[in-house]
This record gives C-alpha cells, structure tokens and sequence, in this order.
C-alpha cells in the first residue's frame, strides 16, 4: 500500500498470519483509489480494497468468523459536527456492507474492537462521546 495517506487500523487474521485488514485515510480533499479498508491474502505483498470511505479510521474482525468485519468512519476534522456514517458490517469478507449504527449517539468511531472471548460483544469508541458496547445477536 502505497500513498494511503494515515493508516487508522491493522488487523492480523486470527489463524492466518498472511491475511491482513488495514483502514485507510487517503486523500481527505478528493476521490482517492487509496483509501478505505485493504485486504491481503498474501502477507500484505498484494491488496484489494474491499471498503471504500474517505474517512476510514479503524477495523475489526471476528476471531471466530473472520468474514464478519466491522468498520468504523469518522468525519473530517474540521467539521463542526459530525458527518460520519459511522459503523458498517459485513457478513460476507467484505463483499457487502450494511450499517449499524442502532443505540449510537455519535457515528464519528474512532476505534473498534471485537471481544476475543465473546464475538457477539463489539466495543466502540467514538471521538469525544464515549466508549459504546454492541452486542451482535447475529454472531450469537
């Protein structure tokens, strides 16, 4: 990966170490073929995109089900209020992607994680309004 401006997150597969997830920033001012969220299936030799959002800051994948990502947006730091999209999942390695942003009083996530001993619990943080717990009964 190359001129993909701030790298938000990494996130190593579980079992495999040469499959990798990376949140991109890219050019925060134009369309950017460099930004979003990157897959690597090869120890990061070779990338595909699999989520494309220009303020991409972290990822989070299911140890138990690593086709279930999580994605956290935030919004440009100039904004006096938050434009974020917020939390995207997919259930699919990336293919598709639906929102879930239920019970949040702010989309602007700057940090997610998966529970490693319960996948169902995602925790989230979000720029400046607290730390969020979703629980996901589709993992259930």
């Amino acid at each position: 990966l190359y001129d993909v401006g701030q790298i938000g997150g990494v996130r190593v597969h579980p079992r495999d170490p040469n499959t990798l997830w990376v949140a991109a920033n890219g050019d925060a001012f134009k369309p950017s073929p460099n930004r979003g969220i990157f897959k690597s299936t090869d120890g990061g030799r070779t990338w595909a995109r699999i989520y494309d959002y220009h303020f991409t800051n972290c990822v989070a994948v299911n140890p138990a089900n690593s086709d279930v990502i999580y994605v956290g947006t935030t919004d440009h730091p100039y904004h006096d209020d938050c434009r974020a999209p917020g939390v995207f999942k997919s259930t699919d390695g990336g293919k598709t992607w639906q929102p879930e942003n239920e019970g949040l009083s702010s989309t602007n996530i700057s940090c997610l994680r998966v529970d490693p001993s319960d996948p169902s619990r995602v925790w989230m943080g979000s720029g400046g309004n607290g730390c969020f717990l979703g629980i996901d009964k589709a993992v259930r």
